[in-house]
């Protein structure tokens, strides 16, 4: 887990692109990126386990902001059963990199050398 238990030595030495973090694009067309905590966490039922998942939109400049998927949530693991996903697929590492950065404020400095970038562009187009 990122946000509560994993270990802060073992994140500083995990590259950033083994960090389990996926794109899931929803049935009913929420585009969401979250950490992935087990991704066998219970496979004959369809259900995957997340930690702080972000909602991703893109504005009228085709910037994306991320949103936690439910701010008003007491917990920061949620189970998304699979058959609401349409499709999902790893995230770049720029984004990768300030998704974390968002999760992982409030713990300083556990990717000291990652800086994400100013401004992520995008294409223009809604996947």
């Amino acid at each position: 887990m990122i946000n509560t238990n994993m270990d802060e030595n073992k994140l500083r030495e995990t590259a950033l692109t083994d960090i389990p973090v996926r794109y899931f694009k929803m049935m009913n067309g929420d585009s969401v990126v979250s950490y992935v905590v087990d991704d066998a966490f219970d496979e004959e039922q369809g259900l995957i386990l997340l930690e702080e998942p972000m909602v991703v939109t893109v504005d009228d400049t085709h910037r994306y902001t991320f949103s936690p998927w439910f701010p008003f949530s007491r917990e920061n693991i949620h189970i998304l059963d699979s058959s609401s996903v349409f499709q999902d697929d790893e995230v770049d590492d720029d984004v990768k990199a300030t998704y974390l950065k968002l999760i992982l404020d409030k713990k300083e400095g556990i990717f000291p050398n990652v800086e994400p970038p100013a401004f992520i562009p995008g294409d223009g187009t809604l996947h």
